[in-house]
């Protein structure tokens, strides 16, 4: 099972954990096993939501859960946004991200950081993810 977490829950964070939730038998018969969200980081309280029991407030919890093999940033900025994207792929995890700014300003760094080499459970995932930004070295080398 691919474990995920998505960073941020405004309308872009919580349109992607529905898509998650409605589309799960679709989106496991197209990557060949479930896909759970496991975390969804935001600092409001939202446990009256029925997935209520998934938020934490914590990014750590997140970065040192070695489950978690795809992270969906979607909080916006490039403040927090930059510096925890910046630790999820450190820690080996792949990242997908629709945030303009962050890929504009810090796009180039974040590459970098995705040339070093990660373990084969997020190069898995990665490849998996069709919407990810932010390719890993193995993307990257295959696409040149």
């Amino acid at each position: 099972m691919i474990k995920v977490a998505i960073m941020g829950h405004g309308t872009v964070g919580s349109g992607v954990y529905e898509v998650f939730d409605m589309n799960a038998d679709k989106i496991a018969k197209t990557v060949g096993e479930p896909v759970e969200v496991k975390y969804v980081l935001d600092l409001r309280d939202f446990s009256s939501l029925p997935y209520g029991n998934k938020f934490v407030t914590d990014f750590s919890v997140i970065e040192n859960d070695p489950e978690v093999t795809v992270v969906a940033e979607v909080m916006g900025g490039v403040g927090a946004a930059y510096q925890f994207t910046k630790r999820c792929l450190e820690a080996g995890k792949s990242v997908c991200t629709s945030n303009k700014e962050l890929v504009a300003t810090k796009g180039e760094e974040l590459l970098t950081t995705c040339s070093r080499p990660l373990s084969a459970a997020a190069s898995r995932s990665f490849a998996r993810c069709s919407s990810a930004s932010l390719p890993t070295s193995s993307t990257r080398s295959a696409a040149s």
